[in-house]
């Protein structure tokens, strides 16, 4: 009987061991990948953004095959004149941003998607928010 509690206690203590070390390599593998995405953020604003004081990016998403991110533009205001013309000069900009990328074009050629929203940073609630959201697949920058 003595036998039976002792190999049990073990048994008990090796799982708390594997379910313990299970639990601290899981958090460690999270922190670097929660790093990873942020230097891939910081990598994306530095790319698109550059030192263009007008231009930020507000939003960052990288899951499945889809890079995501939001760029919003200062100094529209709140109604933005000639519609039309910011949102063509924005779909040129991403277009020669991303097939300007040999990095970014690999991504594309392997099947993956990145979507460039572009918003009006100085919108109210009643004004123009969104301006263009561009699709990028590999098709595209040929």
């Amino acid at each position: 009987m003595r036998n039976f509690l002792k190999s049990k206690m073990i048994a008990y203590t090796i799982f708390l061991l594997v379910v313990t070390l299970h639990t601290l390599s899981y958090c460690k593998y999270e922190a670097l990948e929660e790093q990873a995405l942020r230097e891939q953020k910081a990598a994306f604003s530095d790319y698109f953004v550059g030192d263009d004081e007008r231009l930020k990016l507000v939003w960052f998403s990288n899951e499945d095959n889809t890079i995501s991110i939001a760029l919003a533009i200062s100094g529209l205001g709140d109604k933005p004149q000639e519609l039309d013309r910011l949102r063509d000069n924005a779909k040129r900009f991403v277009f020669e941003k991303v097939c300007n990328s040999p990095a970014l074009v690999d991504y594309l050629d392997q099947g993956n998607y990145i979507s460039v929203d572009i918003r009006n940073d100085d919108s109210s609630s009643y004004g123009v928010n969104h301006i263009t959201n561009v699709m990028m697949s590999a098709n595209r920058c040929r």
